[in-house]
């Protein structure tokens, strides 16, 4: 019977120890489901029961505790909206999902072998049950000891396994330089003024530099003859006052000399040519065309020479506003009829040999009345008459006009204004002056800031060398300066 007794007992404990172990991982299974259920912020790893469970779960879950070193790790220099973190917290909620259902799989496996175990104890606890009652509470007693020491024996080696499996998952991080202690820590003044002298030179350098790569306007006789061929005239400066009329007799002023330079090398390009016919023209309006055919006019008129200028732009016309000059009669009237030749030339009281031709009304059909054989009498008239022609016509940029009238002329000068005329209009003009559209183009920089030397932008200079100048006052006169040597006479 003792031997009965002793094999039944151990039978029961070892059903007991396996009923045991299949509570402590159901307890394991409760822990890690509360975990899940507890960690919103999924911050908190999972007990690692590689021993425990079998491979696939312990393999989730050693994945899902590698996930969350890597975004303790991330976070430290990473916000929450962090794609990678994102991306991370997908990967982690589809293996919350496997790991749950992996415990769902196993809790029931574990509740029915439960309750295998539990039939199967039953025969032998009754055989323990028929023993003497003395030796029946020596078993249970050392049935209890056994189990209590098995399992925590169980408990031991779990507790030692899953402390070397916590030990072995290191993160990937590690100290470069070691801590040291440099006292306290204060403002850097040296790097301050130094980031202060590279900010006070680099904003200043990098809006000239994104002004200069966006300016698309012409600024300089360097800009022009980047972009064309065509030979550069000279530059007028732009006048003090409102006055259209800056050539006079006897001026000496800036924008004076400058139009007697350019009546100089209009007299160089149309030396072959006689009489001078010169078409003033621009690519857009607003460019000064008017402005320098009426003082190129009157430098021409100085001059000794007969000249007459021409308003051909009949779709806005403004000589006869500039001169003040409207008798009503004009180049349209002749045109179509309601006038003769001798009825448009105009005297004007800037200089005996100066005259002008108006435009008259502005018409409707601007193109077609250029384009009339009435056009040839004008021009022999004038012919006839006059030394030098001036035509003022239309933007040849914006309408064809110029080249209808080109046929009539000996000379082109297209005017371009500073900071008004854009880069692409100079292409427009290379493109004339290749293809021979026009005759003879040359281009002039009109409307420069001159400076108190007369000069602009790129150092261009007035002066002479003689031993006296001349310079302009506040209302736009001359003032002469006397040599020293004249002064210390005097």
């Amino acid at each position: 019977m003792n031997e009965n007794a002793g094999r039944n007992i151990g039978l029961a404990t070892k059903r007991d120890e396996q009923i045991l172990d299949l509570e402590v991982q159901k307890v394991l299974l409760d822990n890690i489901e509360a975990i899940f259920n507890r960690d919103t912020n999924r911050s908190e790893p999972l007990p690692v029961v590689s021993d425990v469970f079998e491979r696939g779960l312990s393999g989730f879950i050693s994945e899902y505790n590698q996930l969350i070193f890597e975004r303790q790790r991330l976070l430290e220099f990473a916000t929450p909206e962090n794609p990678v973190l994102a991306r991370q917290l997908e990967q982690m909620d589809y293996l919350e999902g496997n790991i749950r259902r992996n415990l769902d799989i196993l809790r029931q496996e574990i509740e029915l072998r439960q309750a295998q175990f539990r039939a199967q104890l039953d025969p032998f606890e009754q055989q323990i049950a028929a023993a003497p009652a003395n030796e029946r509470e020596l078993l249970q007693i050392m049935r209890q000891q056994k189990i209590k020491e098995s399992l925590f024996l169980m408990l031991l080696e779990k507790r030692e396994s899953t402390a070397l499996a916590l030990a072995a998952q290191v993160g990937n991080t590690r100290v470069i330089d070691a801590p040291s202690v440099s006292g306290v820590i204060g403002t850097n003044l040296r790097s301050f003024w130094m980031l202060g002298l590279m900010l006070g030179l680099g904003i200043p350098a990098g809006i000239l530099t994104l002004i200069e790569l966006f300016n698309n306007k012409v600024h300089t006789e360097k800009d022009i003859r980047r972009y064309t061929k065509a030979p550069f005239m000279g530059i007028i400066g732009l006048a003090k006052d409102s006055s259209p009329i800056v050539v006079q007799k006897g001026s000496r002023s800036a924008i004076a000399e400058m139009f007697r330079l350019l009546r100089t090398n209009m007299q160089f390009l149309t030396a072959d040519t006689k009489p001078q016919i010169i078409m003033v023209t621009s690519t857009i309006s607003g460019e000064g065309k008017t402005f320098v055919s009426l003082n190129l006019g009157i430098s021409e008129a100085l001059a000794g020479k007969r000249t007459v200028i021409i308003g051909l732009d009949l779709r806005k016309p403004k000589i006869a506003n500039y001169t003040g000059l409207t008798t009503g009669m004009g180049v349209t009237n002749y045109l179509v009829g309601e006038a003769s030749l001798e009825d448009l030339v105009v005297p004007t009281p800037f200089s005996p040999n100066l005259f002008i031709v108006p435009s008259g009304p502005i018409p409707p059909n601007p193109g077609e009345l250029l384009t009339s054989p009435l056009m040839y009498d004008i021009f022999n008239h004038l012919k006839e008459r006059f030394d030098c022609i001036i035509v003022d016509t239309a933007p040849v940029g914006l309408v064809a006009d110029a080249l209808m009238i080109s046929e009539h002329v000996n000379a082109t000068i297209i005017v371009t204004r500073f900071h008004r005329t854009q880069m692409s209009s100079l292409q427009l003009i290379d493109d004339l002056y290749r293809a021979k559209k026009l005759p003879r183009v040359s281009v002039l920089l009109n409307g420069v800031k001159l400076n108190k030397k007369y000069g602009y932008g790129y150092g261009y200079g007035y002066g002479y060398g003689y031993g006296y100048g001349y310079v302009e006052t506040e209302k736009g006169g001359v003032m002469k300066k006397r040599r020293k040597k004249k002064e210390e006479k005097a």
